[in-house]
């Protein structure tokens, strides 16, 4: 045991803090702080192409899922394992949002919170715990919170944990919150108490910092391979991807439509206007026809390279989102009443291809469908010599 413990201090020792990027402003890096060896993922979330989002199981809220099929199927920069679960039903212990849709409702915990333009912030309050998540795009309650404003705030039964592994001593996993703007994802090598690991927090920087699920689910994925290893399968994780091209590349995975959705978290903001007197005039609701149209790609030009993609859909109250599918496949989603998606059509081959966009209720009904035929040719023009 001392000989194993001596080459697992060697091994951190000698890593430092030696750092390895990944395009788009994610680093991992390894740390001996306070006496405890940590591996944390650094993220700056002031890069407005990094997205960092819940994952959850194949089969969630009943179900889990081994830590390399999540890698596999989702195909992250980085990723950490999510929020504590029940080991008899899988559900989790708190909230769970993924794209501005609320997939599971809790009762405990601390939420880490980011809204589309990649603000973060921690929510906690005491018991019920009734969090207002209006506005976020990922959500996901673990807790207990460890750090808040700088200063230590550590009240896990204020939270509802009562859990002995919690309160004890485990190895542990963490999110972090700098002044700088980085969001790290940490975790410790051996076990550490919740106090141990709020002072972690302080010493990298904190501002505000919340525990995730620890002990055998503690995980963390990085530079391609898992650099620690769960010792059991999940309900949820947070992925980080470096750039939204990235995130496209998995977005099937994403999709609302594979999962029950509670409530619908983004409610578009309308501008005030001045009160002008009018005559109220019954109105009929819009045809579905009439709801969304393509702006963009000229269906009468043959593209090339990197074509742009532009669906505009009505602020209409049947509308939850909108989906794009080139050939079948989906490609990107959008709940902001406008659809961007930007193809690299020099990966597919030279042809015919349909776009569609589709309109979903908030119970993934289809509104409506409307699609083009895009002709792309991107072959070299052959002379004769």
């Amino acid at each position: 045991m001392v000989i194993r413990r001596v080459f697992i201090w060697l091994e951190v020792l000698l890593a430092g803090a030696v750092a390895f990027a990944v395009p788009g402003s994610v680093n991992l890096q390894y740390k001996v702080v306070n006496n405890f060896p940590v591996k944390f993922v650094s993220i700056n979330m002031k890069d407005p192409d990094v997205l960092v989002t819940t994952g959850v199981s194949r089969s969630f809220p009943d179900g889990l899922e081994g830590w390399g099929s999540f890698m596999d199927r989702l195909r992250p920069d980085a990723a950490i394992n999510g929020s504590y679960f029940s080991t008899s039903t899988a559900h989790p212990i708190g909230d769970i949002a993924l794209n501005g849709a609320l997939l599971y409702h809790g009762e405990v915990g601390t939420a880490l919170c980011i809204d589309p333009h990649n603000r973060v912030v921690m929510l906690t309050d005491s018991k019920p715990i009734d969090h207002d998540l209006t506005g976020y795009t990922t959500v996901l309650c673990a807790g207990p919170r460890l750090i808040s404003d700088g200063s230590l705030s550590l009240y896990p039964h204020d939270e509802g944990f009562r859990d002995r592994h919690v309160l004890g001593s485990a190895r542990r996993s963490a999110v972090v919150l700098r002044k700088d703007g980085l969001l790290l994802l940490l975790t410790v090598l051996r076990p550490a108490s919740l106090s141990n690991l709020a002072y972690i927090c302080l010493k990298l920087g904190a501002v505000q910092a919340m525990a995730l699920d620890g002990g055998s689910s503690s995980a963390l994925y990085a530079e391609g391979h898992t650099v620690t290893h769960p010792g059991r399968r999940l309900s949820n994780i947070l992925a980080v991807y470096a750039t939204r091209s990235h995130y496209q590349s998995a977005a099937d995975q994403f999709s609302p439509g594979r999962y029950n959705v509670l409530a619908k978290l983004l409610v578009p903001v309308k501008p005030i206007a001045p009160v002008v007197p009018t005559v109220t005039v019954p109105s009929s609701p819009c045809p579905p026809e009439q709801l969304l149209d393509f702006i963009e790609p000229d269906p009468t030009k043959t593209a090339q390279g990197f074509v742009p993609i532009t669906v505009k859909y009505a602020d209409d109250n049947r509308v939850a989102w909108c989906s794009l599918r080139i050939n079948g496949k989906l490609c990107a989603m959008s709940n902001t009443h406008l659809l961007g998606y930007r193809w690299d059509s020099t990966k597919d081959s030279d042809g015919s291809y349909t776009l569609e966009a589709s309109l979903w209720t908030i119970d993934n009904k289809l509104i409506v469908a409307k699609s083009l035929i895009l002709s792309v040719h991107n072959a070299a023009v052959m002379t004769e010599k």
